[in-house]
């Protein structure tokens, strides 16, 4: 089951109603098409503009209404946490979702009557399996656009953890840590 469709997130109810053996839904979709308010993030992360979404999507009529399930994937760019360089990674969402005339917030989706608007829910998936805490350096400990201060801990043996014990501290950090040192330690 693959077709245009209105940018590929809209797919006709007749399909479905005639049983069609072809039951999937495959189609690359551009960002842009989920994303009316600019691009699509999630604190630092972000789906960039001219990036396609991919959807693997098998569609059944069940008694409730239509169940969509499969794979949304897409490309996310973000800062690494060590070196703020960025970063590439892929979001592949599964999918089990259910579309019914009467949706119940939180559980299922609207199902129009000539059509099903898959918009909703792919950028639901997207938005959830971004990351939303710090975006691991793939460069390991090997990670040539770390900061000296930072290398040096790493190249001994430490990790992100040792780098405060080592006294060399984030340089990112280094105006606080400065303000630190200024304060005189209270009395108990």
């Amino acid at each position: 089951m693959s077709g245009p469709g209105a940018s590929g997130l809209h797919v006709p109810i007749e399909r479905i109603q005639r049983r069609d053996p072809e039951r999937r839904w495959r189609v690359a979709v551009p960002i842009e098409a989920l994303a009316d308010d600019g691009p699509m993030r999630v604190a630092d992360v972000t789906v960039q503009s001219g990036t396609s979404v991919g959807l693997d999507l098998v569609i059944d009529r069940v008694s409730e209404g239509v169940e969509v399930t499969g794979q949304v994937t897409c490309r996310w760019v973000g800062p690494c946490s060590r070196c703020l360089e960025p970063v590439e990674g892929e979001v592949a969402a599964v999918v089990e979702e259910l579309f019914s005339p009467v949706p119940i917030e939180g559980e299922s989706y609207r199902l129009d009557e000539d059509r099903i608007d898959l918009g909703p829910m792919v950028r639901d998936a997207v938005l959830l399996e971004l990351p939303i805490s710090t975006v691991p350096c793939p460069h390991g400990a090997g990670c040539s656009n770390l900061p000296p201060q930072l290398a040096v801990s790493t190249e001994t043996g430490g990790d992100d953890g040792d780098v405060e014990d080592s006294g060399l501290g984030d340089p990112r950090w280094a105006v606080l840590d400065r303000l630190r040192d200024e304060v005189p330690p209270s009395e108990p």
